[in-house]
């Protein structure tokens, strides 16, 4: 299991970003803390937990794609009631996911985290869902 305090700073940089775009003062890094942890999440699901949380994680993910966009278009970084809702869901979920992993556990998802950030096609980027969303007629 992860030191006490290693979990505590992951959670607490998890947290404290969530905490800044909720509060109107999110930044694209903030963005990216909160986009890594659902990221590491869904690897974790895969990896260590059958995948049981899957439909959850998923939903989050893109919730924060849908915040990213409005931030790619000159909006400010902010979540809708609902993806607020799911994107706190995922987080809890993350949460306990960190608490009962090994180090060994952790170190794999997050490795295999940047060798999916790496492959083009395994992770969406803002710009892509934005221009999906544009050529679709759709808003986030």
């Amino acid at each position: 299991v992860l030191a006490p305090k290693s979990v505590t700073t992951l959670l607490t940089a998890n947290h404290s970003a969530m905490h800044e775009i909720v509060h109107g003062r999110g930044t694209q890094e903030h963005w990216r803390t909160v986009t890594g942890a659902l990221n590491m999440a869904i690897v974790m699901d895969e990896q260590v937990y059958g995948s049981t949380e899957a439909a959850t994680l998923i939903a989050a993910l893109k919730a924060q794609a849908r915040c990213g966009v409005r931030g790619f278009k000159g909006q400010a970084l902010g979540y809708t009631g609902p993806d607020l809702q799911l994107i706190n869901r995922a987080l809890t979920v993350h949460d306990e996911q960190v608490e009962r992993a090994t180090v060994g556990e952790i170190e794999r998802a997050m490795d295999e985290c940047r060798r999916r950030e790496r492959s083009k096609g395994e992770h969406f980027t803002v710009r892509q869902v934005a221009e999906q969303a544009e050529q679709e007629h759709f808003s986030y």
